[in-house]
């Protein structure tokens, strides 16, 4: 099961602090936008949910 984004919040250097609905949280370097989503270099992405 995919684990949905509940809070983000931008940081300097291109990286993005994650909280979500499962309580994980944590720091990720280097994202980009593209086509209206945050991506990777690698190809991930995130899925928003309210």
């Amino acid at each position: 099961m995919m684990n949905r984004v509940k809070k983000v919040k931008a940081l300097p250097g291109y990286r993005l602090e994650l909280v979500f609905r499962n309580g994980e949280q944590g720091v990720f370097d280097k994202v980009v936008a593209d086509h209206g989503t945050v991506m990777w270099p690698d190809g991930s992405d995130l899925l928003w949910n309210e």
